[in-house]
């Protein structure tokens, strides 16, 4: 009877564990003020020099993350960057 009652708590309650999101893809990274600060305080250079660096260093990844993504799916670098802005705004979105 245990056994009975185990299977139909499992069939009612469900066994699929929780469902995950690989949120890298495509979405924005934010550089965050703590960021910019350890990198000044490790570069040893002002707060807006390291703003820019780390805006740079985005900017690289995004071109990089882009162009990748052209390869893999056989596509032109502006398809892909829109497909990836897509899926950063709208089509990968919790809201």
């Amino acid at each position: 009877m245990k056994k009975l009652f185990v299977l139909l708590l499992c069939g009612l309650a469900g066994c699929g564990g929780p469902k995950f999101r690989n949120v890298a893809i495509g979405r924005d990274f934010v550089i965050t003020t703590d960021s910019i600060e350890r990198y000044a305080t490790k570069h040893g250079v002002s707060n807006a020099e390291a703003a820019e660096a780390l805006a740079q260093l985005k900017s690289e990844f995004d071109h990089r993350r882009t162009k990748d993504h052209a390869a893999k799916y056989g596509i032109s670098e502006e398809e892909a960057e829109r497909q990836l802005r897509f899926a950063a705004n709208e089509g990968n979105s919790d809201w």
